[in-house]
């Protein structure tokens, strides 16, 4: 079983909200309410956009497909 054969999830509803979540928790929106300007090069978590990357992809291919040290196009 895959996650989005689960009939208690609803993937669109999850999707849409994973992805909001991916951008709010992003090192990049952190830094931009906390700090004067955002540095990439001290980030540790990722960008908004890569975290929602990951998490869509995640949902999409299941944990097998987050396997970020192996993927040919992150």
């Amino acid at each position: 079983m895959t996650f989005n054969d689960n009939a208690r999830i609803n993937p669109g509803r999850v999707s849409r909200r994973g992805r909001n979540t991916g951008i709010a928790v992003g090192d990049d929106r952190i830094q931009q309410s906390t700090q004067v300007q955002v540095t990439p090069e001290t980030w540790t978590h990722g960008s908004g956009e890569k975290r929602q990357q990951w998490f869509t992809t995640g949902l999409n291919g299941g944990p097998g497909a987050c396997n970020t040290f192996e993927v040919a196009n992150p």
